[in-house]
C-alpha cells in the first residue's frame, strides 16, 4: 500500500470525538449576585458625582428645598394643582351634561358614550354641547333609538296582500268557506 492510502484510512479509522456542550461558568445566582453588586457600584458613583453618601439624602434634599420655597412659590404650585383638579371636574361634568344632552335626544342610553365621544372629538364644531352632538346625529341618524319597538312583527300600513293570501281566499271561496 503507498503512503496517502494509509494515511486515508488513519483519518477514516480515527475515533469521532463527541461534542460536549460548554458547561455554563456561572450559575442564575451568582450572575444575580454580580448585577446586583454591580448596580449598588453604579449607584454609589452616581451618588457621589452629586456630593451624596445615600439615598435617604435625596430625600433630605427635597425636604430642603420644599422648607425653602417661598410663600409664593408654595402659592404658584398650589394653584397649578388646583387648576388641574379644576379641569378634569369640568372635563367630568362637560361628559355628563352631553351624555344628558343625547339622551334627551333620543339616543339609547347604551349609545350615548359613543355619541358624547363622538362630539367631543373636535371634529364637530358647535357653540355647545348640544350644538355638537346635533350635528353626530344629524350624520349618524342610525344612533338615534326608532318608536315602537323592534323592527320586525308589526303591522305597516299601505301594503298590499301577497299571493298567498289571495290563493287561500280563492280556495276557501271553491270550497265553500269564508
Amino acid at each position: 500500500m503507498s503512503e496517502e492510502q494509509m494515511q486515508t484510512e488513519q483519518t477514516v479509522q480515527a475515533p469521532v470525538e463527541q461534542v460536549q456542550p460548554e458547561q455554563p461558568k456561572y450559575t442564575d445566582k451568582q450572575l444575580n449576585d454580580l448585577i446586583a453588586k454591580n448596580s449598588g457600584k453604579e449607584l454609589k458613583k452616581t451618588l457621589e458625582a452629586y456630593g451624596l453618601k445615600s439615598p435617604e439624602e435625596i430625600a433630605e434634599l427635597v425636604k430642603l428645598k420644599q422648607s425653602q420655597m417661598s410663600d409664593a412659590e408654595k402659592t404658584a404650585a398650589r394653584i397649578a394643582e388646583l387648576e388641574a383638579l379644576h379641569k378634569a371636574a369640568t372635563d367630568k361634568a362637560d361628559a355628563a351634561e352631553a351624555k344628558v344632552e343625547a339622551i334627551a335626544k333620543g339616543v339609547p342610553a347604551d349609545k350615548a358614550a359613543k355619541v358624547v365621544k363622538l362630539a367631543m372629538s373636535g371634529d364637530y364644531e358647535g357653540d355647545s354641547i348640544a350644538d355638537k352632538i346635533g350635528k353626530v346625529l344629524a350624520e349618524f341618524p342610525e344612533f338615534i333609538a326608532k318608536q315602537g319597538g323592534a323592527d320586525f312583527g308589526g303591522q305597516t300600513s299601505n301594503t298590499t296582500p301577497n299571493q298567498e293570501d289571495e290563493l287561500r281566499k280563492k280556495m276557501r271561496a271553491v270550497a265553500g268557506l269564508k
